[in-house]
């Protein structure tokens, strides 16, 4: 058993604390989407739900996060999140019209009023042919619908929670009506 005391200092073992949720702004983004009387879902096919589960670390989490779809698999990305066939065959899992259906998927699919869709590679193989750390991040909403290409780099893990944070803060903007 570890000493309480290495597990205060230690971050990743404290109790009480999410490691997933240091580094953005998550509890911001659902403080924001509660006083919106806001929900939102996930399409994750990059983060496997680690997107879902940044959100969900927030206590109260509950009153904004409506669900999340693992769509690792190119085939789910078209039974359970709803993105065309035509797309997934002429442009492929990893691209922008396919962020941005992953994301009007979720958001239509679980019955909240944002989406949020992310799809890319984080290596260390790109089967599709795009470099590693490509990212695409599809946002919709009421009236709003924002599709961006990132380009992050790092180990597996550090592209797949550096795309989780920048959804985090870029819902948080538009949520938040920041620019």
């Amino acid at each position: 058993m570890t000493d309480p005391a290495t597990r205060a200092a230690d971050p990743l073992t404290a109790i009480g604390v999410d490691p997933l949720t240091s580094g953005a702004p998550v509890a911001e983004l659902v403080r924001a989407l509660a006083r919106a009387g806001q929900t939102v879902a996930t399409a994750a096919s990059l983060t496997a739900g680690l997107l879902a589960a940044t959100i969900a670390g927030v206590p109260g989490a509950s009153a904004v996060l409506r669900g999340g779809l693992v769509v690792y698999a190119t085939d789910l990305k078209h039974s359970l999140a709803g993105v065309s066939d035509e797309v997934l065959a002429t442009e492929g899992p990893v691209a922008a019209s396919t962020a941005e259906q992953l994301a009007v998927g979720a958001r239509l699919r679980c019955g909240a009023d944002w989406g949020i869709g992310l799809t890319g590679v984080a290596g260390p193989d790109s089967p599709d042919g795009h470099p590693v750390g490509t990212v695409f991040l599809g946002l919709a909403g009421p009236g709003h619908t924002e599709v961006m290409r990132l380009t992050l780099r790092g180990d597996r893990w550090t592209i797949r929670i550096g795309a989780t944070h920048r959804a985090v803060r870029e819902l948080r903007r538009i949520v938040g009506g920041e620019p």
